[in-house]
């Protein structure tokens, strides 16, 4: 099945593209690692903040990459990288409540 996806990466505070990044495809499997690398990005910049007590943040940033690159478009591959943004969430859900 070919998806049809716009992503644009936008910096918070303008409509200025982040890096200039703004890609139209169809389907994504050429394009799927860097895709995936966007993703490990998002999925350590969240621990990060997790780690320093900001899970807020750290489950904004995992909004944002769940609203930016879905799943459901570009299917994680990495059971390993899957796993490791459930026990995360998981994680955030326990530390929004311990609050």
């Amino acid at each position: 099945m070919t998806h049809r996806l716009k992503l644009s990466l936008k910096t918070p505070k303008s409509d200025r593209l982040l890096g200039g990044i703004a890609v139209e495809l169809i389907g994504h499997n050429d394009l799927y690692p860097l895709f995936s690398n966007y993703r490990a990005g998002f999925l350590e910049l969240a621990y990060v903040l997790y780690e320093r007590d900001n899970a807020a943040e750290a489950r904004h940033c995992l909004a944002e990459m769940d609203r930016l690159i879905p799943e459901e478009l570009i299917p994680y591959v990495d059971s390993h990288r899957r796993e490791f943004l459930r026990a995360l969430k998981v994680e955030l859900e326990d530390a929004r409540w311990s609050n």
